[in-house]
């Protein structure tokens, strides 16, 4: 019995020390444009709320709380990642397009809601040997380079994101930082 328990406390331990780097889960807290502790944002023409853990994509639900009609202006929205590198985004609906093109969303009716999950354009391409998609992370936790991983935490992201509201356009900027957490990842959807 003591040799069994010895063996699993033995497995555990290099568990740990092999694999601590793919075990890290990248939880966001907003800091811009006001610190939010359920991650949400909403004025009078546009309400946002992102979901707090990341990997290759960024969740988020957006409502229309306003009398005007709303458009998210995907060509001039981008991701700053936390290397400083500015990049277009893109958002995965149900089929991407080849050419990685993506229409502006709407948000038309007072109201309505849309649910979304945007990634860097520059993080996505196809792989022919597997004839796919492949997904690069945002924040990337699963790497052997565990140092790396560790540089991450308190490093920033931040979403440009054009939103048309009736015939004016508004960027709204939105900066995060990455607080890493070893293990376990929730699954929380965004919520108002």
């Amino acid at each position: 019995m003591i040799l069994i328990k010895k063996t699993i406390l033995i497995f555990v331990i290099l568990l740990l020390l092999s694999g601590c780097a793919g075990m890290y889960q990248a939880r966001l807290e907003m800091i811009y444009p006001e610190e939010s502790k359920n991650l949400s944002y909403a004025d009078e023409q546009f309400q946002i709320a992102f979901a707090p853990y990341t990997s290759e994509s960024l969740a988020f639900k957006a409502k229309n709380p306003g009398v005007k009609d709303l458009e998210i202006r995907w060509e001039d929205a981008t991701i700053i990642d936390p290397l400083g590198i500015e990049m277009e985004v893109i958002f995965l609906g149900e089929e991407i397009s080849p050419d990685l093109e993506v229409p502006p969303s709407s948000i038309l009716k007072p109201g309505e809601t849309i649910e979304e999950r945007i990634l860097p354009k520059e993080n996505i391409y196809f792989n022919i040997d597997a004839r796919d998609w492949r997904i690069l992370p945002i924040v990337p936790t699963q790497t052997d380079e565990i140092s790396y991983v560790r540089q991450l935490d308190g490093e920033k992201i931040i979403l440009k994101l054009p939103v048309q509201i009736g015939e004016e356009i508004r960027e709204y900027r939105f900066k995060f930082v990455i607080d890493l957490k070893l293990f376990g990842k929730p699954e929380t959807p965004p919520s108002f």
